[in-house]
């Protein structure tokens, strides 16, 4: 989901800290199952405009 919602850039999103995830890079969260369903939440947010 990550690849399709950002395409070239998902590597670099990825490794950039994120506020919306309290300010941890995403591959740090996806390790854990909790951590998947925050940056799913937070793509979904981002995906229907939400400002994060």
């Amino acid at each position: 989901m990550i690849l399709w919602t950002f395409k070239s850039g998902a590597a670099l999103w990825v490794q950039r800290r994120n506020i919306g995830l309290g300010g941890l890079r995403p591959r740090e969260v996806l390790a854990t199952v909790h951590g998947c369903e925050d940056v799913y939440l937070l793509l979904q947010r981002l995906a229907h405009g939400a400002v994060v």
